[in-house]
């Protein structure tokens, strides 16, 4: 794959990945559990999550951050899976364009 649209289709798989984990429930509300077991919702003094893993999964740039280096990893291992991804991030970009 040329370099430019693999950037792209990692960018944008990571992309789908870092919304889901931080912002949305998911089915039978998979990742709300999964931030609610990292602490997301376990809130200190300072108004931040307790745990070094909630504060990373409430902030969007940071999940961010690890996903991409798991999705350039995971396109090195199984480059399908991740073009797979990228096409859900168009498919839920068109989605909220038309409402």
């Amino acid at each position: 794959m040329d370099t430019l649209i693999t950037v792209l289709v990692v960018g944008l798989a990571t992309y789908r990945i870092a919304r889901m984990l931080v912002l949305e429930d998911g089915p039978g509300d998979v990742f709300l559990r999964v931030r609610a077991w990292a602490g997301c919702y376990d809130y200190g003094q300072d108004g931040r999550p307790r745990t070094n893993l909630g504060r990373a999964l409430n902030c969007m740039h940071c999940t961010g951050v690890y996903v991409g280096i798991l999705a350039f990893l995971g396109h090195l291992i199984l480059p399908s899976a991740v073009v797979f991804l990228a096409a859900l991030v168009l498919a839920s970009l068109a989605t909220e364009m038309t409402r």
